[in-house]
C-alpha cells in the first residue's frame, strides 16, 4: 500500500512506497516545448546518504514500457551518478528521440535487459542483453557491453547478430554521410575488447551500377585510447569495379573483379601487412606491403604487379584489347592529396592487339605540400604516343601545371573504339596543352589538330583545328571551344568547304555559334545559333535562336526559337522545336518532356523525312529507304506507359525490295501492345498484321521491352507470296536471304495458353549462313498451326545433298517453346571449309526440349571432306537466333 515513512523503530533510512506516479517532462528548446508523459507503478524510493535508491516495478515513457528498474542515484558515484539495472519491454524509438533527435530514427522498436555502471568521471559502462531491436527492414539481436565517454566509446564484449541492417540507418545513427547505400548482415562477437566481425555487405551507389557484394572479416581491439584495427579481409566475387566510383569519383573502371584484400598484423605499434590478390575478367592485380595506422597520419610502403590486364575489360571509355603487364610502387604518408607526401612509380609493357616492341608506359611522380611533380610520364600504344611533365600545385594558391603532348599518327587501329567511327577510321590527330587548377575544378587547356581524317561511313575532314579550355569538377563545367573543320564530308548533308564552331559555357551564360559553307563564295549552308542560362544550380535553359541546313532535298529551317530546359526537378523539356523543309513538306516537330524516359511526355510529328538519312545519321547502313511520316505521343513510360503512334512510308523499299505502301499504327496502353500494319510490295506480295499482345516495358538507362507474363493475346497475320528478303535483318548470321512465304495465322488465348490456327508455306528459299560458311538452296516447307502446336509437316533444304526436318513445336507459353524435331540428313554438306572438300553428313538427329535446354541426339556419319571444329572456349550455339528488341 502507498506510504511515506520518514522515521520509526528499526527504520535506517526514510522510504516512500508509491502505487502510481504520473508526471510530465517538459523539454524547452528554440523550436518549442516538448512534453513527454512519464509514469511509474509500484515504486519504492529510499533516501540514503548522498542519494536515492529506487525499485520500480513498471514505468512508461509515452508508449515505451520499462520494468524491474532497480538502482541508486548518489552524489558520490562518478559520472552521471547512476548505477541501475532493468528491462526494456517495448522501447519505441519515437518516444526516446528527444535524447538525440537527429540520430534516432522515428520508426522502430527494441526490447532488452540493461545495466548501467559508472566507471569514472568521464566514462559510463552500459551492458545490453537479450537485445532485439528493429527499424524498417533492419534488425539486431544479441548482447553488447560498452563503455561510453565524451566523443567516443569502447566495446568490451559483444555477441550480436546483424540480420540485416540498412546502411541508411547506420548513416543516421552515426550522424555522417556514407558513400554507399545497401545492407550489412552477419555477426559481431568478442570479449576483453577484442571484437571480431564477419559481415556480408551489399553496397549500392546508384541504380545504374550493380551492387558491390563483399564479405568482410576481421578484428578490432578496443582500449582506453580508442581502437586499433588488427585484421581486415575483404573477399570479392565478380564485384563491379564501377561501384568504386562512390568513393573514388570519376575512375574510368568497368568490368568485374574477384579476389582477396587483406590487412593483417598485431595491435600496438606494429604496422599492418597488406596483401591484395585480385583477378580481373582478364588479368591479375597484386599488391603487397605495409600500412601503418598507429598514428593520426597513416603511412604506407607498397609495391604491386599488373599481369596481362586487358584494357578493354577494365576501362569504361572506348579502349582496345591491349594487355598491360608491369610493376608499380607507392610509399609515403597520408591519403588526402592536399596533405599527403608520397612517391609513385609505374613501369609496364603493352602486348597483344596491334602493339609493338616499343609499346611501354613509364611514370614517376612525387606528391608533397599540396602539389604533384611529374618527373616521367610517357606511353606508347600502337600509333599513339603520350608524354607529360611538370609541377602542379593544386591547393591554394594554385600555381604551375602539368604539360601534355598526345599524338596519334594513324587513327586506323583505333576505329572500333572511337565514337561515330563504326570500326572505320583514318588520318592523324595531335593535342598539346596543360592541366592546372584545384582538384575540385581541374582546368584542361590546349590545342588540337588533325589531318585527312575519316570516321565511320561518310564522315571525313581534310583538316581539323581546335582550341579548348575546359574546367571539370563543378556541377556545370566551364567550356570554351573554337574549332574549324575544312573539306568536311557528312553521311547525308554532302561536303562543306569549311565549318566553324564557337562555344562558350561560362556559368551561368551559354553561347554557341555554328556555321558552314559549301564554297567560300556562297551563303551559309548550315547555321546554328543558341544562347542560354546554365547556372551551377537550379533551372537551366538553352534557346536555339536560329538554325538551318541546306541539303540535297531542300533547305531545312527552324520555324521559331526552340527551348531546351532542365535542372528544375522536372526533367528535360523541349519546347517549340519545329524544323521544316522550305522546298517540300518535310517536318520534324518535338514538344514535351523527353527525359527521364520514365516520365516522358512527348508529342512527335514527322513528315516527309528520308528514312535512309536517319539511319545514316545513326551510323547504320540503310536497310529501309523512302520518306517517313509519323505522328503521335509517348507518355509516362515508367508508371503507366502510353504510346500512340501512326506511321507510313512513301516510295520506300526494304533491302532494295520496293514497297507500294507501308503503313500502320502502334498503341501501347495498360500493359498491352496493339498494332496493325500493311505492307504492299511492288512485285513481292502483301502482308497484313493485326496483333494485340501483353508487353512488358521497363525503363532504366534504356528501354527494355519484352513479352508480358500474363494476359490475353489475339491477332492475325496474312501473307500472300511475300518475298523473304526484307526479313533478313531479323536473323543473326543470315546473308542473301531469298524465297517466298504465304499463309494465314490466327492467334488467341493467353500468354500461358496460346491457341493458334492456320498454315504457312515457304517456297524457292535460299540463304547463306555465315557461321557455317555455307549456302543452302531449294528451301521449302509446310507448317500447320493448331492449338498450342506448330507442326512442321516438312521443311527441306539442299546443300549438295538434302536435309529434311519434321516434327512439332509446342508452346508451353508464348515465350517457352518446346521442340520435338527430327532431322534426316542425306549426304548433306552442313558447313563449308575454305580450300577444302566439304564433308557430307548422313543419318538422323533428334532435337528436343526447351530453348534453354535443347538436347541433340542421334546417329550421324561424316564422310568425304573437312569439318570446321568450333572453339572449345566459346560456343556460337548459345546465342539467340533472333535479334533482341533494340539490338542491331
Amino acid at each position: 500500500a502507498p506510504r511515506v515513512r520518514l522515521a520509526g523503530p528499526g527504520l535506517s533510512d526514510p522510504d516512500l512506497q508509491i502505487a502510481r506516479l504520473t508526471t510530465t517532462l517538459v523539454l524547452i528548446d528554440d523550436e518549442g516545448d516538448t512534453r513527454i508523459a512519464l509514469t511509474g507503478d509500484d515504486a519504492e524510493l529510499r533516501i540514503i546518504d548522498n542519494g536515492v535508491s529506487f525499485d520500480i516495478a513498471r514505468a512508461t515513457i509515452e508508449d515505451t514500457q520499462l520494468a524491474e528498474l532497480n538502482g541508486v542515484w548518489a552524489n558520490d558515484l562518478p559520472g552521471y551518478g547512476v548505477r541501475a539495472t532493468g528491462r526494456a519491454l517495448d522501447v519505441r524509438f519515437a518516444d526516446i528521440r528527444f535524447l538525440a533527435p537527429e540520430r534516432i530514427p522515428e520508426n522502430g522498436t527494441a526490447s532488452f535487459r540493461f545495466a548501467v555502471d559508472p566507471v569514472d568521471a568521464e566514462r559510463t559502462a552500459i551492458a545490453l542483453s537479450d537485445l532485439d531491436a528493429s527499424s524498417g527492414d533492419s534488425r539486431v539481436t544479441g548482447a553488447i557491453d560498452a563503455v561510453l565517454r565524451t566523443g567516443g566509446f569502447a566495446v568490451r564484449s559483444a555477441d550480436l547478430r546483424v540480420d540485416p541492417v540498412s546502411l541508411a540507418l547506420i548513416e543516421q545513427l552515426a550522424g555522417r554521410e556514407l558513400p554507399y547505400g545497401g545492407t550489412v548482415s552477419g555477426t559481431i562477437r568478442g570479449s576483453g575488447g577484442d571484437i571480431r566481425f564477419d559481415l556480408d555487405t551489399r553496397l549500392t551507389s546508384d541504380p545504374a551500377t550493380p551492387a558491390l557484394v563483399t564479405n568482410l572479416t576481421g578484428s578490432v581491439l578496443f582500449g582506453d585510447a580508442g581502437f586499433t584495427l588488427r585484421t581486415l579481409v575483404a573477399t570479392l566475387d565478380n564485384a563491379p569495379l564501377a561501384a568504386l566510383r562512390a568513393v573514388v569519383p570519376g575512375i574510368p573502371f568497368g568490368g568485374t573483379v574477384s579476389g582477396r584484400i587483406a590487412l593483417e598484423g598485431m595491435p600496438g605499434d606494429a604496422p599492418l601487412n597488406l596483401d591484395v590478390r585480385l583477378a580481373l575478367e582478364q588479368g591479375v592485380f597484386n599488391v603487397q606491403g605495409v600500412v601503418d595506422l598507429t598514428s593520426s597520419l597513416p603511412a604506407y610502403d607498397l609495391e604491386g604487379t599488373i599481369l596481362g590486364v586487358n584494357l578493354q575489360t577494365v576501362l569504361t571509355a572506348f579502349a582496345p584489347p591491349a594487355l598491360l603487364t608491369g610493376r608499380f610502387t607507392l610509399d609515403g604518408t597520408g591519403f588526402d592529396p592536399a596533405t599527403a607526401n608520397a612517391r609513385v612509380s609505374l613501369g609496364g609493357r603493352f602486348t597483344g592487339w596491334e602493339t609493338g616492341a616499343n609499346d611501354v608506359v613509364r611514370a614517376r611522380a612525387v606528391v608533397a605540400g599540396g602539389a604533384v611533380r611529374v618527373d616521367t610520364l610517357t606511353m606508347q600504344l600502337a600509333t599513339m604516343t603520350f608524354a607529360g611533365a611538370g609541377r602542379w600545385r593544386f591547393v591554394s594558391p594554385q600555381e604551375g601545371a602539368i604539360t601534355y603532348d598526345l599524338a596519334i599518327s594513324s587513327l586506323r587501329p583505333w576505329g572500333p573504339y572511337l565514337p561515330m567511327a563504326d570500326s572505320v577510321a583514318a588520318g592523324s590527330i595531335a593535342a598539346r596543352g596543360t592541366v592546372s587548377g584545384p582538384l575540385d575544378a581541374i582546368r584542361i587547356a590546349g590545342m588540337m589538330n588533325g589531318a585527312a581524317q575519316e570516321l565511320g561511313t561518310g564522315w571525313e575532314a581534310r583538316t581539323l583545328e581546335a582550341e579548348y579550355d575546359v574546367t571539370v569538377g563543378p556541377a556545370v563545367p566551364r567550356v570554351q571551344l573554337v574549332a574549324t573543320a575544312r573539306e568536311l564530308g557528312t553521311p547525308t548533308a554532302g561536303v562543306f568547304h569549311e565549318v566553324t564552331a564557337d562555344m562558350d559555357l561560362t556559368p551561368p551564360t551559354f553561347a554557341l555559334e555554328l556555321s558552314g559553307l559549301r564554297q567560300s563564295d556562297q551563303p551559309e549552308a548550315v547555321e546554328l545559333v543558341a544562347t542560354g542560362t546554365v547556372p551551377y544550380e537550379g533551372l537551366r535553359s538553352i534557346v536555339v535562336e536560329r538554325a538551318h541546313l541546306d541539303v540535297a532535298d531542300g533547305l531545312w529551317r527552324l520555324s521559331r526559337p526552340a527551348t531546351i530546359a532542365w535542372g528544375g526537378g522536372d526533367g528535360v523539356h523541349v519546347s517549340d522545336f519545329e524544323f521544316r523543309n522550305e522546298e517540300r513538306r518535310g517536318l520534324v516537330a518535338i514538344n514535351g518532356r523527353v527525359l527521364p524516359l520514365e516520365r516522358a511526355d512527348i508529342t512527335l510529328d514527322v513528315e516527309d523525312v528520308p528514312a535512309g538519312d536517319l539511319q545514316q545519321l545513326l551510323g547504320r547502313d540503310p536497310i529501309l529507304t523512302g520518306d517517313v511520316w509519323a505522328s503521335g505521343s509517348i507518355r509516362d513510360l515508367g508508371t503507366a506507359p502510353s504510346v500512340d503512334i501512326t506511321f507510313r512510308l512513301d516510295s520506300g523499299a526494304v533491302m532494295d525490295v520496293a514497297l507500294s505502301r507501308f503503313e500502320g499504327d502502334i498503341e501501347f496502353r495498360n500493359g498491352a501492345l496493339v498494332t496493325t500494319a500493311e505492307a504492299v510490295f511492288d512485285t513481292a506480295g502483301v502482308i497484313n498484321i493485326e496483333l494485340a499482345l501483353p508487353m512488358r516495358l521497363d525503363v532504366g538507362d534504356s528501354l527494355d521491352i519484352g513479352m508480358g507474363e500474363t494476359g490475353s493475346v489475339r491477332g492475325r497475320i496474312v501473307a500472300d507470296r511475300v518475298l523473304l528478303t526484307p526479313f533478313q535483318p531479323l536473323f543473326r548470321g543470315v546473308f542473301d536471304l531469298q524465297g517466298y512465304i504465304s499463309g494465314a495465322v490466327a492467334i488467341g488465348g493467353t500468354v500461358d495458353d496460346p491457341q493458334l490456327e492456320g498454315s504457312a508455306q515457304i517456297v524457292q528459299g535460299a540463304a547463306t549462313f555465315t557461321p557455317l560458311n555455307k549456302r543452302y538452296t531449294e528451301i521449302q516447307g509446310q507448317l500447320t498451326l493448331a492449338g498450342n502446336r506448330i507442326v512442321i509437316d516438312s521443311l527441306s533444304a539442299r546443300s549438295d545433298g538434302t536435309a529434311v526436318v519434321t516434327g512439332d513445336i509446342t508452346l508451353e507459353s508464348l515465350s517457352e517453346p518446346v521442340l520435338d524435331l527430327a532431322v534426316t540428313l542425306n549426304d548433306f554438306e552442313v558447313m563449308g571449309v575454305d580450300n577444302e572438300t566439304d564433308a557430307e553428313f548422313r543419318g538422323t538427329l533428334a532435337l528436343t526440349g526447351p530453348l534453354d535446354g535443347l538436347l541433340l541426339s542421334g546417329n550421324v556419319g561424316v564422310t568425304d571432306g573437312a569439318v570446321q571444329v568450333p572453339q572449345v572456349t566459346q560456343s556460337t550455339l548459345d546465342e539467340s537466333l533472333f535479334l533482341a528488341p533494340g539490338e542491331t
